[in-house]
């Protein structure tokens, strides 16, 4: 049985990122929509936003709408979606992230995006009796240098 979880919208323009965001959101449980612009994300936005609980964009991206920007629009139209912007070259400013928003620096870990965003699985808040096996937890490969980044 396929059990499918709230969803995440990922945007980043780099594909590899945007593969590795995706499947990290997957893991903590999250259905996922990945796009690489900020404009795409705001089609999505358009027709799917009821499905949506959470937000997480890169901040430089082609197109006409940015990270920040996009982070705006959602908490202004979208409230009760969880917004996360990451970046390694811009920083937020004051008044550039709404206040409900979080901001990432890159590069960051898989175990670092999970434990800012949360599971997703509707299963981590029910409890269930000893010995039942409802989930199985993805184990992360860590390297030499400990947990290799997420981007």
């Amino acid at each position: 049985m396929t059990m499918i979880g709230p969803y995440a919208l990922a945007v980043d323009d780099d594909p590899i990122i945007l593969i590795g965001l995706s499947a990290a959101l997957e893991d903590a449980g999250y259905t996922t929509i990945a796009v690489s612009t900020g404009d795409a994300a705001l089609a999505i936005l358009a027709e799917h936003s009821h499905r949506l609980v959470l937000l997480v964009s890169d901040v430089d991206m082609p197109g006409a709408i940015n990270g920040f920007a996009l982070a705006h629009h959602v908490a202004e139209h979208h409230a009760w979606i969880r917004i996360v912007v990451a970046s390694g070259r811009s920083h937020p400013v004051s008044g550039e992230l709404p206040l409900a928003a979080t901001f990432m620096s890159k590069p960051f870990t898989r175990q670092m995006l999970i434990d800012r965003v949360g599971s997703g699985s509707p299963l981590a808040a029910m409890t269930f009796p000893a010995g039942s096996v409802v989930w199985e937890t993805v184990k992360q490969h860590d390297g030499p240098s400990g947990p290799e980044p997420l981007c």
